[in-house]
């Protein structure tokens, strides 16, 4: 796994990060090398914001692999925001080369259920440093955020709504994913609200989809919120039902069935680090 960062401070004994990691580097499991790099070709401070578009069903063969409406990778201070997508079988992708980028008031719907549509996802996260904001998704498609491989933290998915389905880590292996605040009525079993699954109970994948990831306060009939060795899974303020698969313990629950202060962990968090100027910039 790479983890993007930037070396702010350095002596003889610690290196200071510009940002937290997400996981555990412990040299008793695998070996952890600091490599310096250059990107030539990742641009910065662009963006996508509003437009409207429309998708056809017609001519899009499952054969034919995703084609998202928009994806963003080897960017970094990038952004999409007040974008409205209709029936595409594909929305968002970010690739595993972007960072910090911040998808706000992005909706998605679905007027009816594309042919083929089967692996289609409405937003597919990699990259690390990403936060979707107030983005939604309506009528039924297939997952509307999923994450995959090379999906490092922090992610955030805040104030997320999705009348079908939810967010799943569905490849290996996404660290630091927060959900905060969603609101997913449609959540099963088959599809719950939150899914931080071991994929290997469900015939996939042998290796975990997440870990060191953290449900918040989010509202779905189901929740799938699994324990991963050697790391862990919250679901903290959360309303919904725990469902579990293939006899694997389920992560730790708190709270179950109430709401939690404070009502957003990411907007706290912000506001401590930042100043409330932070949160107010954004629209909260």
């Amino acid at each position: 796994m790479r983890t993007d960062r930037v070396v702010e401070y350095a002596d003889s004994e610690s290196v200071t990060l510009d940002a937290p990691l997400s996981d555990v580097l412990d040299a008793r499991v695998a070996a952890a090398s600091l490599v310096r790099y250059s990107f030539p070709g990742r641009i910065s401070e662009s963006g996508v914001e509003g437009l409207r578009i429309t998708a056809s069903f017609a001519g899009v063969p499952a054969a034919a692999g995703p084609v998202p409406v928009l994806r963003m990778d080897a960017v970094e201070d990038g952004w999409a925001r007040d974008l409205e997508i209709q029936d595409s079988q594909d929305g968002i992708a970010i690739g595993p080369s972007a960072k910090r980028l911040t998808l706000t008031n992005v909706r998605i719907t679905h007027t009816a259920t594309a042919e083929g549509s089967a692996a289609a996802v409405d937003f597919s996260l990699q990259g690390t440093q990403v936060l979707l904001d107030r983005c939604s998704v309506k009528g039924e498609g297939t997952w509307p955020v999923v994450t995959e491989t090379e999906a490092i933290g922090p992610l955030v998915v805040l104030n997320f709504a999705a009348d079908h389905g939810g967010i799943a880590s569905h490849q290996p292996w996404t660290t630091g994913l927060l959900v905060d605040g969603g609101k997913f009525p449609g959540g099963t079993e088959r599809k719950p609200g939150v899914a931080f699954p071991n994929p290997a109970t469900a015939g996939k994948s042998p290796e975990w989809g997440a870990g060191w990831s953290v449900a918040w306060n989010v509202n779905s009939p189901c929740l799938l919120v699994q324990q991963p060795p050697g790391a862990i899974n919250w679901c903290i303020g959360c309303t919904g039902t725990p469902v579990s698969t293939g006899g694997t313990p389920n992560g730790i629950f708190d709270s179950p069935g109430k709401a939690v202060e404070p009502a957003s962990l990411y907007l706290h968090q912000l506001r401590d680090r930042l100043g409330p100027d932070a949160v107010r910039n954004i629209g909260y």
